[in-house]
C-alpha cells in the first residue's frame, strides 16, 4: 500500500549551537539546505583457498560530514554571522552542534541532532555580475553520530 504521509522537503527547521553548550539558534530563515547525510560502516573481507566468495565482516561506524548551504546576510543572529563568528573565534577544536526537524519542529515530531560536531569548513560568499539571485554561503560540520529524538517541548 502506498503511503499518504510523506513529509514535504522544504518545510523543516534547522538550528545551530556554537560551542555545543545548549544555546540553540534557529537558522531556518537564512538556510537553504542540509545535504543528505549518509554514514558508512567499516568493512573488511578475506578469502580462503577453498571457495570463490569473500568472508565479509563489519566494524565501527565512520565519521560523516553535514553540509549546510545558507543565504549570505550581514544580520546578527542569522546563519552567516553566527557561523562566521564561530569560524573566527575557533581554536583547534571548534565544536558546533546541529539539530534539524524535517516536519518543522513541533512538539511530538522527530528531530535529529549532531551532539559533538567539529566545524571543518566554511564557504565564503561569492560574487557574480551576471546573476540576480541571493548570494549563497555555507559550512561543514564533521561528526561521528546522529541522535534521533522526539521533540518534547
Amino acid at each position: 500500500m502506498q503511503t499518504s504521509e510523506a513529509v514535504a522537503l522544504g518545510c523543516g527547521k534547522l538550528e545551530i549551537d556554537v560551542g555545543c553548550n545548549g544555546v540553540w539558534v534557529d537558522i531556518s530563515g537564512s538556510s537553504t539546505s542540509l545535504d543528505p547525510i549518509s554514514q558508512d560502516r567499516m568493512t573488511g573481507e578475506t578469502y580462503t583457498l577453498d571457495g570463490m566468495r569473500p568472508i565479509i565482516r563489519g566494524g565501527k561506524k565512520q565519521p560523516f560530514e553535514a553540509v549546510v548551504t545558507i543565504v549570505y546576510t550581514e544580520v546578527a543572529g542569522e546563519a552567516w554571522e553566527t557561523i562566521e563568528d564561530a569560524w573566527d573565534a575557533a581554536t583547534c577544536d571548534p565544536m558546533v552542534c546541529l539539530r534539524w526537524s524535517p516536519k518543522g519542529g513541533a512538539v511530538g515530531e522527530k528531530q535529529y541532532r549532531i551532539p559533538n560536531g567539529i566545524l571543518t569548513q566554511i564557504t565564503f560568499p561569492n560574487m557574480d555580475a551576471s546573476a540576480g539571485g541571493p548570494i549563497a554561503a555555507g559550512f561543514v560540520v564533521r561528526a561521528g553520530y546522529v541522535e534521533p529524538t522526539v521533540i518534547s517541548s
